[in-house]
């Protein structure tokens, strides 16, 4: 097989070297001049960016003509500019989850991070937020350090709020390997745009880029398993088995939910190997499954089971608040929680009430966009956001069974993988509001990754009926890209002129 030059080290670690770079810059220099949680000066600079993109885009295309591969580039600036951005102007417990204060008796991912930066101790309990596995909490001991260092005379929680980063680079990062993994499915210029474009400027992306969890960081390990898995179907080489090995590991050893991701990887080996069964490469396949169990499975357990064997926590445990909660949704109909929108509420109340919904589809709708929280923004914006949320969601829908119908030219991963991960994710989803039903355990932050395959099968339904059907892709395709285009502007204008 051709070597793909994407395979490059040196070209795959860079630009991530440099955005982790840049952000830490950034954040050092707002704490310099004191601009943390500060949107009255972070957002001009974030407009003044957009426009200079926009701009030097604007130049590009005079000098040397339209290139599609601009518009991507384009679509990466924006969005790292949002992410950055956003994590600049928020403080760690603005718009936050499970944090908790440095009160050593919270166990939050406040005490989680601090007990590793300043004592190097793993949780001596599973309580509250304890029972997750540490390594996005150890990554996030790195930024700490740098801004104990350049800040020594600095109080503890401006330290704290540079835990951060991480997820804001993961976020970012998230963008690159889409890219990459748009590549590797055989997807056009034009195509790679629509995906991207939806992904690079879905809100749901910047709220997690600014907050001190994991969730972040294990959505960018799940999209790293999307392109490897891809990459394993084209070339079984023993780099690309380690790679999806260490994806699969350091992402369970993030949160254990990024294991669901084994039931779109899984078959995927299992298929290549069978197909091989009568060539020479059948041992060597088989080879490189038993590597890819040495590397994934210590990264994966060692954290469960350590807690299993100290304090005898289960290895799926999930924290159960009790019927007696605030939250407790339980009491609601199968019918009220999951079988009706009541789309008389879409709007009363604008923002997601986590104390008082139930209803699985109308939270995802609005939740998926704003999160559990209340914004002080446009409320035209803001409205016209869920609306062309919503819609984004249903043409998503609609790409899937279109390109699963469709779609034989297509890339099978890209025609079935991609429908597949967005079933079973959505499946993991309900199965949890079942088992776990309360206020809470409805954000649309345990499944962003059906943004990344709704967007998939959203850019490949529009480049199959480009082929297929040319007359009404004539009128489907600019309406399309029209509403997509509406989606990201909103969704630039309400994230940066919040209050």
């Amino acid at each position: 097989m051709k070597k793909n030059k994407y395979l490059s080290m040196k070209t795959g670690i860079t630009p991530y070297f440099l955005l982790a770079l840049i952000s830490m810059i950034l954040f050092l220099f707002c704490n310099k001049v004191d601009w943390v949680n500060q949107t009255a000066k972070i957002e001009p600079l974030m407009i003044l960016a957009i426009l200079l993109v926009f701009g030097g885009w604007i130049y590009r295309i005079k000098n040397t003509g339209w290139q599609s591969e601009d518009m991507i580039t384009v679509l990466l600036l924006l969005g790292f500019i949002m992410r950055i951005g956003y994590t600049m102007y928020t403080y760690y417990f603005v718009r936050a989850h499970d944090i908790g204060t440095l009160d050593p008796d919270f166990h939050g991912h406040a005490t989680y991070i601090w007990n590793l930066f300043t004592k190097l101790q793993l949780p001596d309990s599973y309580n509250y937020q304890y029972y997750h596995p540490p390594f996005f909490h150890l990554m996030s001991v790195i930024p700490l350090k740098i801004t104990s260092l350049v800040f020594p005379d600095a109080p503890n929680e401006a330290w704290l709020n540079s835990a951060k980063l991480v997820s804001c680079f993961a976020s970012c990062a998230g963008l690159l390997v889409i890219r990459r993994l748009c590549r590797e499915l055989s997807l056009k210029n034009t195509t790679t745009a629509i995906a991207l474009g939806i992904v690079a400027l879905h809100p749901n992306f910047f709220l997690m880029a600014g907050r001190i969890n994991n969730d972040s960081l294990m959505i960018f390990f799940q999209m790293l398993i999307l392109l490897y898995t891809v990459k394993w179907y084209h070339n079984q080489s023993v780099g690309n088995t380690l790679v999806l090995a260490v994806a699969f590991g350091l992402g369970t050893m993030t949160k254990l939910s990024c294991a669901t991701m084994a039931v779109f990887t899984g078959p995927v080996l299992v298929y290549v190997w069978l197909k091989n069964r009568n060539t020479k490469n059948f041992w060597k396949i088989l080879g490189e499954g038993a590597l890819f169990l040495a590397v994934c499975a210590p990264l994966a357990l060692w954290y469960p089971i350590r807690n299993f064997v100290l304090f005898g926590q289960p290895l799926n445990y999930v924290p159960y608040m009790g019927e007696g909660h605030d939250l407790y949704v339980g009491n609601h109909t199968i019918i009220e929680r999951f079988l009706s929108i009541p789309l008389n509420k879409l709007f009363d109340p604008l923002y997601c009430q986590p104390f008082e919904d139930y209803n699985i589809a109308l939270y995802l709708f609005k939740n998926s966009v704003f999160g559990e929280f209340e914004y002080d923004m446009f409320t035209a914006v803001a409205k016209l956001l869920v609306i062309t949320n919503i819609l984004l969601i249903t043409v998503s829908l609609a790409a899937c069974v279109y390109v699963l119908v469709k779609g034989k030219r297509l890339h099978p991963l890209l025609r079935f993988g991609m429908p597949f991960v967005w079933l079973t994710q959505l499946i993991f989803y309900y199965s949890f509001q079942i088992k776990y039903p309360f206020g809470c355990t409805m954000d649309f932050r345990y499944i962003p990754i059906t943004v990344v395959t709704g967007a998939l099968m959203t850019g490949a339904a529009a480049e199959l009926l480009k082929a297929q059907h040319p007359k009404i892709s004539r009128y489907v395709r600019p309406a399309l890209i029209s509403l997509i285009c509406l989606f990201c502007g909103l969704s630039i204008t309400a994230f940066c002129t919040l209050k």
